[in-house]
């Protein structure tokens, strides 16, 4: 265990004590929801392939939970600060500022919400964290969640945003449905020129076809 970085001992830990069966039989006897305990697990494993050792990991819990409680300090005094909330907790909140993390599907709106009026529910939250910006609104996606790709939100689609081909200069960072990641090096008559996986290999397309196909996005979803 002591040779294993983080990763490596959470999954020895599951595969050989059998973790994950003590989590089921824990939420059996508690009487509560296995799933959502298994979502915190999957957390804890998808932060942990960031680092190296366990002091490393250790150091940055403090960090966050310092700084979290910093930001607190600062919001009673009246300074500028980040301040992390559910959608749901910040109703009735303004900020200059909203940044929506994680917008896919599986998180906004939840796994769990399957009847209409769960995703109405879900749909309502996500136009109040909308709403909460004053000046200033970033959504953010993610490609993979657990080591599984995800999908934006449906609810992002609902609102109707489209990129402009005004909005893509030399250097903007695109995601291309079948190629990935890329960066445009040319723009010409609406062709951009992308070089993609750091410059192993390159395409030239058609910028207005491909935005109303959604086959190209900027890599930040963001609206203001």
């Amino acid at each position: 265990m002591g040779r294993k970085n983080p990763k490596e001992a959470i999954a020895y830990i599951r595969k050989n004590i059998d973790y994950d069966g003590y989590i089921y039989q824990y939420a059996q006897y508690r009487n509560i929801g296995v799933k959502g305990l298994k979502e915190i697990l999957e957390e804890i494993v998808e932060g942990s392939k960031y680092f190296d050792d366990y002091k490393d990991m250790l150091s940055h819990i403090q960090t966050i939970k310092e700084e979290i409680k910093e930001g607190k300090k600062k919001k009673i005094e009246g300074k500028n600060a980040v301040t992390l909330s559910t959608m749901h907790g910040a109703k009735g909140l303004e900020f200059e500022a909203v940044c929506i993390a994680g917008a896919v599907e599986g998180i906004i709106p939840h796994n769990k919400s399957s009847s209409l009026s769960e995703l109405e529910e879900e749909r309502r939250l996500f136009y109040v964290g909308l709403t909460r910006a004053k000046s200033h609104l970033t959504i953010s996606i993610i490609k993979k969640r657990y080591e599984e790709e995800v999908k934006p939100s449906r609810f992002i689609e609902e609102m109707g945003l489209k990129t402009s081909v005004n909005e893509f200069s030399i250097g903007t960072t695109i995601i291309h449905s079948k190629y990935g990641r890329g960066k445009i090096q040319k723009l010409q008559d609406g062709i951009a020129y992308i070089e993609f996986d750091k410059g192993v290999f390159s395409r030239k397309i058609d910028l207005k076809t491909c935005i109303e196909k959604d086959i190209i996005f900027i890599e930040k979803c963001e609206t203001k």
